[in-house]
């Protein structure tokens, strides 16, 4: 970074951002960033005053005038943040230039990562507030289950999507509805993968565990799984809403399932909670206990991102960061997507870096479904291309091409003038999509991120906090 502000600099005129915005973290201390470009910085009151000076168009000669000691050295740190910019430029159309690139990245298939492969449109279980299901998500035709010729297809066309260069490992993810429910496809598809020699593979899966055998275990530790799974609560909490298609309650079954991939040498280290109307004020102290007692370390909590629950957001920060400091104090790591824009305004930049808010955006992902249509994660119900034609989508003009730009920081007009615009970039897409359905929930889930934004900031930095 610069420590001096360049002649060239010195002779025009600037002004504090648009974007600008400040929270008061007490002790005389700011955190202040670009609501667009994010950058942030911990000021003083003495820096905090050069960035009022600026309010109105100024020089930096008028500026030096003004004020005595480091004054080059704050201003230039502030220039390159870009709190303070020259007057009359516009932010916007800077980010717009540097994501034409990014774009042409992802549609040349420079970014894929991640194969996602729709192993099952069914599930075992019917849980009311399942992401999947209420947003339309499964195939809507006659195909519930993958074929061993359909997985081919989709691992083929991945791979010829690929760019000749690539030499990172290709992440192989299993999903949409209950994968288990269609094991041997998984079997198949692993070993597909594995003759592919020319390429290094790692595999995941999201598994409600139920239908868990010594087998299916012992093959998941043996090529290393990483297993994403879900328990809403301690017993009964969990069986009022996570149930069979009798009602019946998932949690024992989902724990034997733990207990068998345990023995098998591969435990599960993390599950996942969805916090819904049926168990909100239940959500307590007795889930991170729950953790402990089956020896995990990470508990991924999020509010319903399709369905809007009844509580104030107010209670809702209140409950994620009551719970997050008990989970610290127990060893346990207490996470959600609430948590995402406030790592993405202290770890990226669109002065510095290209990103989206997830990896279903970012040119990273295709899903493959049952059915042959290809979405950027299994819960979107937005199709980007169909019939495994991976190579459709990556092009310019594309709905895949459209779909990323389209979501990007600075690009939805519903996000102009938040507070964390750039770091959230509209947030989840499947709540995007909900709120075409539910209108009400996408400005309740805009206040609940902005919230806890806020919460965290100061929670991280906050008058040396924890002095």
């Amino acid at each position: 970074m610069s420590t001096a502000v360049t002649d060239t600099e010195a002779d025009g005129l600037f002004s504090r951002s648009p974007f600008y915005q400040e929270v008061e973290l007490g002790g005389g201390e700011w955190f202040v960033y670009n609501s667009l470009l994010n950058s942030p910085r911990i000021v003083d009151a003495a820096a905090l005053e050069l960035l009022k000076f600026f309010e109105s168009a100024s020089s930096i000669e008028d500026c030096r005038s003004r004020y005595s000691g480091e004054v080059d050295e704050v201003l230039a740190e502030m220039i390159s943040s870009n709190l303070i910019v020259p007057y009359g430029s516009d932010e916007r159309r800077e980010i717009r230039r540097r994501q034409d690139s990014f774009i042409d990245e992802a549609v040349a298939g420079t970014r894929l990562r991640k194969l996602e492969i729709a192993i099952s449109d069914a599930c075992n279980l019917r849980c009311p507030h399942c992401m999947h299901f209420n947003n339309g998500a499964a195939s809507s035709g006659k195909v519930v289950n993958i074929s061993h010729t359909a997985i081919t297809l989709a691992i083929e066309n991945f791979i010829a999507a690929l760019p000749e260069s690539f030499d990172e490992v290709i992440h192989v993810h299993f999903g949409n509805g209950e994968p288990l429910i269609n094991w041997k496809a998984i079997e198949f598809a692993v070993g597909y993968c594995e003759s592919k020699s020319d390429y290094k593979f790692k595999y995941a899966i999201n598994s409600n565990l139920t239908l868990m055998s010594e087998e299916i275990a012992q093959f998941m530790a043996r090529y290393r799984f990483r297993i994403s799974t879900s328990l809403d609560g301690i017993k009964d909490v969990n069986d009022r809403q996570r149930v069979s298609k009798a009602g019946k309650g998932s949690y024992d079954r989902t724990l034997q399932g733990m207990r068998l991939l345990r023995d098998a040498g591969h435990p599960v280290d993390g599950f996942t909670a969805t916090i819904t109307d049926k168990n909100f004020f239940e959500t307590d102290h007795r889930l991170v206990d729950l953790a402990v007692e089956l020896g995990i370390k990470e508990i991924a909590m999020d509010f319903d991102l399709v369905n809007s629950t009844t509580y104030r957001v107010d209670e809702c920060v209140a409950l994620v960061f009551g719970l997050r400091q008990y989970a610290r104090n127990s060893g346990v790591s207490l996470f959600g997507n609430w948590e995402t824009p406030f790592k993405m305004l202290i770890a990226e930049s669109w002065a510095k870096n290209a990103y989206a808010y997830c990896p279903a955006m970012d040119g990273s992902t295709l899903e493959f479904g049952v059915d042959g249509k290809i979405k950027t994660c299994g819960h979107t119900n937005t199709v980007v291309a169909e019939n495994f034609d991976a190579k459709s989508a990556l092009s310019k003009g594309s709905r895949y091409h459209n779909l990323l730009a389209e979501r990007l920081p600075n690009n939805m007009d519903y996000c102009r003038g938040c507070e964390i615009e750039g770091a959230c970039g509209g947030q989840c897409h499947v709540t995007q999509e909900a709120a075409l359905v539910s209108p009400d929930i996408l400005p309740r889930m805009c206040d609940i991120m902005r919230k806890m934004t806020k919460n965290l900031i100061i929670e991280q930095y906050g008058a040396r906090t924890q002095t």
